[in-house]
């Protein structure tokens, strides 16, 4: 069932009236000048002419016309360029007031009131409808928006979000509000309703009308929304308080798996202001240098020798000591610092590969982990070349590991910014294989090297189960590629004697060891597992 809606319209205006006072008092003065020095020039001129007193009168008569008529043909001239002058000038300032206006109060894009008009709306709402006034404040925010806006441009990103506030506009009528509050943020007002079935109902059939198939430059693409609501008066008798809560409640949703909607809780407030915390506590880690390097070693499962090692990011808090990576790198992800985390993971593992050279470790490959985001934004591509540049290793040990599910997502950007790695001699890695798509369209798609097999999957691997099969197959599609295997999370000897029955290249995991400080690697490095793995 279609909710009704509306546009809101601008309140009247009034344009401020030219001084037209001072155009009166000269027109005055001029007509007093001219007025004078006439009458005194005519009457010596008349005198002058004419001698006989009936000529003098006829001519006095007939001169009083002509200055009649001169003055009043004059002084036409004069107010009608004033007057027009005047209506330009009145006309000019009010298209420039009603421009104003618009920029003012309404989105420059969509056409939608801006989060200014909104705002002055529910005041004047919230002003008279007094206690009895209900309405459910909801901000919506379009997931992943800015995938579009980096792989098609901003030109189609705004065409989308017009096409989108042409949707809400039809779909959102009077009594109800709907405004654009910024960048890919709407807001929704839906009067007299309260926490109950019709708002689900309500949302439920807004979230399926921006949930369908858009088309735009002969493509076609779903996108999903998150939707946060709060209740007014229950969470806010203003309009702030009302939008920080229903932002709270929005975020969520995106940190919950996006697709869906919630109405604001206190629960969330709470999560919200540890978030904060969170983030100031990343900003001062990077600040402070907080941040270490752990690195797990790989093992070549022909040989039993130290193939290569993965770099681990820890984070040694002065208060809280150990954070785990599954703890801040969510929150470092649902912000800017990964990237700023990832840049310096990538600056720390090329100097301990430098150092590493220079002790004669020469052929021990080190495997970074970086987020999707900052690799379909180029951001990774960027830092590899600088670090190149920066230090003088053997980049052939450089990997880059990335995930899985991130990747697809974005599959062309991606598949370019990896082709750029791969021109400069660094090998990538498709990291968690398994947990996600796991398509063999998707392997001869990306220019990979090596695929790790997920510890989850592995933890499930036995000499009869199900997994054991799959993993045999993964193994085998994976040579026939011409793709290396690594299989993540070896706990034990079963595990492990499977890896090699199926000819897996390498393996990692606790059955060899736990993430190690750099500087207890080089000992280990010259240790062999060839006696401890089955025949």
């Amino acid at each position: 069932m279609p909710i009704p809606g509306r546009v809101l319209k601008p309140a009247g205006r009034k344009t401020q009236p030219a001084n037209v006072g001072s155009e009166a008092r000269r027109i005055i003065l001029w007509y007093l000048i001219i007025g004078s020095l006439w009458i005194l020039i005519s009457d010596h001129l008349v005198l002058f002419f004419f001698t006989e007193a009936e000529h003098i009168k006829w001519a006095q008569s007939y001169k009083g016309w002509f200055y009649v008529a001169t003055t009043a043909l004059i002084f036409y001239f004069i107010v009608n360029k004033r007057i027009s002058l005047y209506r330009d000038v009145v006309i000019q300032q009010t298209r420039m007031a009603d421009e104003m206006y618009l920029l003012a109060y309404y989105d420059s894009i969509t056409g939608l009131p801006n989060r200014a008009m909104l705002k002055e709306q529910l005041r004047e709402a919230i002003s008279a409808g007094g206690e009895d006034l209900r309405f459910a404040f909801v901000v919506i925010d379009i997931d992943d928006f800015k995938h579009i806006n980096d792989t098609k441009g901003h030109t189609v990103g705004d065409t989308f979000l017009r096409q989108l506030a042409e949707t809400l506009l039809r779909e959102v009528r009077a009594p109800h509000l709907v405004a654009r509050l910024e960048a890919d943020e709407f807001a929704v007002v839906l009067m007299g309703m309260e926490d109950g079935p019709q708002l689900v109902a309500e949302l439920e059939h807004l979230r399926r009308e921006l949930q369908r198939t858009w088309r735009l430059n002969n493509e076609s693409f779903v996108l999903t929304v998150s939707m946060g609501v709060a209740i007014y008066p229950l969470h806010g008798r203003d309009y702030p308080t009302l939008v920080q809560n229903a932002s709270t409640a929005m975020h969520h949703v995106k940190g919950n798996g996006k697709d869906g909607f919630s109405v604001f809780d206190p629960e969330m407030r709470a999560k919200s202001i540890r978030y904060l915390v969170m983030q100031e506590q990343l900003n001062l880690a990077l600040r402070n240098g907080e941040f270490t390097l752990y690195y797990q070693p790989q093992i070549d499962l022909k040989t039993g020798y130290v193939r290569g090692v993965e770099a681990l990011t820890r984070w040694q808090h002065p208060v809280r000591g150990n954070i785990p990576a599954g703890e801040f790198i969510p929150f470092a992800e649902e912000t800017n610092y990964i990237g700023n985390i990832g840049e310096w993971a990538i600056a720390s593992a090329f100097a301990q590969k430098q150092q590493w050279e220079s002790q004669g470790y020469n052929d021990i490959k080190i495997a970074i982990n970086v987020s999707g985001s900052n690799l379909t934004e180029a951001a990774v591509v960027r830092c590899i070349r600088d670090n190149i540049r920066k230090y003088p290793v053997d980049y052939s040990g450089i990997e880059i590991e990335v995930t899985e599910t991130t990747v697809i997502e974005n599959i062309e950007s991606a598949i370019v910014a990896l082709q750029q790695l791969k021109e400069m001699g660094i090998s990538i890695a498709l990291d968690d294989f398994g947990t996600g798509y796991s398509s063999l369209t998707y392997l001869q798609r990306l220019p990979i090297d090596i695929v790790k097999i997920d510890r989850e999957f592995i933890s499930r691997v036995s000499s009869d189960s199900e997994e054991a099969h799959i993993l045999k197959t993964i193994i085998q599609l994976a040579h026939k590629l011409g793709l290396k295997v690594v299989a993540e999370g070896v706990e034990t000897k079963e595990q492990l004697a499977l890896l090699r029955k199926y000819k897996c290249d390498y393996g990692q995991g606790y059955f060899f060891a736990r993430p190690i400080a750099a500087g207890d690697l080089p000992q280990y490095f010259a240790k062999n597992f060839y006696s401890q793995l089955p025949s």
